[in-house]
């Protein structure tokens, strides 16, 4: 049963947003209060976007060497950003289709493959009781629905991941097709579209967020950058800081301190950082802190010495809005006698 809010509660809901307008915060015209969680989302098939096919509408399964099975993944994440499905949400997943070949059974999943997610995360606990559509008929149309609790919550990505043949198929006994499919998905439900959901008003105006660096990485490998021609640029290290920031990611304007204590085991002359955006949002890479080579590099560490203890604590400023979210590139220029290290947190 859906709860209705009255309207003249939605009213003073929405007035409480609006009055935050001219402070900076960037508010829809047409926003809604975000309902609380644990909330329930649907998701409809015909919705999702095939990573397979780069439409909606249809999936075409192809071989997943890396199963070894056959798969496409269906991405919602367009509807699910204005408010993120969290762990402890439902998901109502409705599927209806038409393939174009047998298939004896179809596992289903729900994953976040982004950059934050260390590009693939099951967010329902225990890949092992994956859902299942059996008994799939060419060109007769087979339907399924299904209720799951997510015990992970999205970071960046909201998808439903399905696949058939491999050892799973074949420890249900079942036999492997071992071809492509084609399925044409028909609409069943509405998707949930969060997109003017407002979960939290925007800071007022630029805000410095403060970050401690070792609660993303109290170890810090510093590995050989190499190119494909096999040029050896420096040795650095890309870690990301979605866990840091969460949801409130910096936008343009803002600042952002970046703290850390701690030690290297060998001489380095002089380390540098710079804050980015590494996701497929951005097409994996976006300088947030200057696009000019002279400005947006900041000492990390000089002189630094091995087992010696240094402290970082550097704020720098944020040029553009980070989409979906934040990593720190740390390195240093290849020198005489210098090669990989570590960098270990300090109490």
């Amino acid at each position: 049963m859906k709860k209705l809010i009255g309207a003249s509660a939605l009213a003073l809901a929405l007035a409480g947003l609006m009055s935050c307008a001219s402070t900076g915060a960037k508010v829809p015209e047409d926003a809604v209060p975000a309902i609380p969680h644990p909330r329930t989302y649907t998701v409809d098939m015909a919705d999702a976007k095939s990573d397979n096919l780069g439409q909606t509408g249809k999936a075409n399964f192809k071989f997943n060497q890396y199963g070894p099975n056959y798969q496409d993944t269906f991405d919602f994440t367009a509807f699910m950003k204005g408010n993120k499905p969290q762990a402890g949400d439902t998901v109502d997943i409705n599927i209806k289709g038409v393939s174009d070949v047998d298939v004896p059974v179809l596992f289903v999943n729900v994953v976040d493959t982004s950059a934050a997610a260390n590009y693939w995360t099951v967010l329902v606990a225990d890949a092992d009781k994956d859902l299942e559509i059996r008994d799939i008929k060419a060109g007769v149309p087979f339907e399924a629905h299904f209720s799951v609790v997510l015990t992970t919550g999205m970071k960046g990505a909201f998808k439903l991941a399905m696949y058939y043949d491999g050892d799973k198929t074949k420890e249900l006994g079942l036999a492997n097709i071992m071809s492509e499919v084609k399925v044409d998905w028909e609409k069943i439900a509405e998707t949930t579209d969060t997109s003017k959901e407002v979960a939290s008003v925007a800071p007022k105006g630029p805000q410095t967020i403060e970050i401690d660096l070792s609660k993303a990485a109290a170890l810090i490998d510093m590995q050989a950058n190499v190119g494909n021609d096999g040029t050896l640029y420096n040795y650095q290290s890309i870690i990301s800081l979605y866990d840091l920031f969460g949801d409130n990611l910096p936008r343009k304007g803002d600042s952002v301190r970046v703290k850390f204590k701690g030690s290297a085991d060998r001489d380095i002359p002089k380390i540098m950082f710079t804050l980015v955006e590494h996701t497929a949002a951005v097409g994996w890479w976006a300088d947030l802190v200057s696009d000019d080579n002279d400005s947006k590099f900041y000492v990390f560490a000089e002189n630094v010495k091995a087992g010696e203890v240094f402290e970082l604590d550097q704020t720098v400023p944020i040029i553009r809005d980070a989409v979906e979210g934040v990593s720190i590139q740390i390195f240093y220029d290849v020198g005489e006698g210098l090669g990989s290290s570590f960098i270990r947190f300090a109490k």
